[in-house]
């Protein structure tokens, strides 16, 4: 649990099944979004864009924007429609494996 701080809440074991792959599609990883935090921190270290257009699976993701330095914050602009974002960000809590999100690049996981 120590090892996973903050995100201790997030994990598998044998009784998710054996194939910790699948988990993601039957489970809600993240059911709480402590990853969005990190996730967001990423994007605006990695993105010197004066505004970076953001699309969140949930309202969580929104909710972390407020962890953030105002200076940060205020670059941030969360858009609904995904061709409209440069980046979207996922907890997986709700997902089945049915979302056809289109996927230029995978920055982690």
């Amino acid at each position: 649990m120590v090892k996973y701080h903050p995100h201790q809440c997030v994990y598998g074991n044998i009784l998710a099944g054996r194939d910790m792959r699948r988990a993601k599609y039957q489970f809600a990883l993240d059911y709480w979004g402590l990853s969005y935090r990190k996730a967001l921190e990423y994007v605006l270290k990695n993105d010197k864009s004066k505004i970076i257009k953001v699309r969140v699976a949930n309202k969580p993701g929104k909710d972390n924007t407020y962890i953030l330095p105002y200076e940060d914050r205020k670059r941030l602009v969360y858009v609904k429609n995904l061709d409209k974002a440069k980046y979207f960000l996922s907890n997986y809590r709700g997902h089945r494996g049915k979302e056809n999100i289109p996927i230029k690049k995978n920055i982690f996981q």
